[in-house]
């Protein structure tokens, strides 16, 4: 079984990092898992964030904005425990208004 098809088949143990892998080849249920999996967390933070803003940032659009961001520009991110602290700082720059936020 080569890479590709690995990563396709269904499972439940996929890491973060095969999931951005799978988002690169234009897989939308990797990046629907994604989402499932850290925009809880994320919407927790982006709220703290708008409440710093005085809530001139809408915390569900931030959310969306980071999961748009990986969509059209994954990150190339091998440890799986690094993509949720890549994902923080991509919602920490879109609130912030930094224009490198798809880098």
């Amino acid at each position: 079984m080569d890479t590709v098809t690995a990563l396709l088949a269904p499972s439940t143990e996929r890491s973060d990092a095969d999931l951005l892998q799978l988002v690169a080849r234009a897989h939308l249920p990797a990046l629907r898992e994604l989402y499932e999996r850290h925009a809880g967390a994320l919407l927790v933070l982006a709220r703290v964030t708008a409440r710093h803003h005085r809530d001139r940032v809408d915390p569900e659009q931030l959310v969306v904005d980071v999961f748009t961001s990986v969509w059209f520009a994954p990150p190339s991110i091998e440890d799986p425990d690094a993509v949720k602290g890549h994902l923080v700082r991509l919602l920490g720059r879109l609130a912030h208004g930094t224009t490198w936020a798809f880098a």
